[in-house]
């Protein structure tokens, strides 16, 4: 029986200690760092349009459409920041309580899904406003990825 529990014990210590580890990498680079000014793939899709010769009308409607997907990755990185001190306060407690942090682990992960989507979203209103010589010359840039790295191939 006492072996039982010493393992059901060990189990959650890895498990927390395998979240604790996950925080801890995350926290150490930046959002910055890891998503640009405006999330995974806003700035690299934006320097390839540099190179279609957009007009100006449509270079300002795509303009605003990577404003507003950079205001909004800034808005949900705000409210991801809480939920990372508070994984990594519950994470201090020995030992620490699984539940209470796997809670935040899934808060974190809605937020981060919802930051995906915004990225994609991005990606497809851009690819609305280009003419099928500009998607195609778009797709044949060497490394193409939109954002979140999806191929636009």
């Amino acid at each position: 029986m006492n072996a039982k529990m010493s393992r059901s014990k060990m189990s959650r210590s890895i498990a927390g200690l395998l979240v604790f580890g996950a925080v801890l990498a995350l926290a150490a680079v930046p959002a910055s760092a890891r998503w640009g000014r405006g999330g995974p793939g806003v700035d690299r899709l934006e320097d390839r349009l540099d190179s279609l010769g957009l007009d100006d009308a449509t270079r300002a409607k795509i303009n605003g459409i990577l404003d507003q997907s950079r205001a909004d990755a800034r808005a949900l990185r705000a409210q991801m920041r809480p939920i990372h001190q508070q994984i990594h306060t519950l994470l201090q407690v020995s030992p620490p309580d699984e539940a209470a942090v796997l809670a935040q682990v899934d808060q974190l992960g809605a937020l981060q899904t919802q930051a995906h989507k915004q990225h994609i979203q991005t990606l497809i209103q851009v690819l609305a406003l280009l003419s099928p010589d500009q998607r195609q010359s778009l797709q044949s840039h060497p490394g193409c990825a939109g954002p979140g790295g999806y191929s636009l191939r």
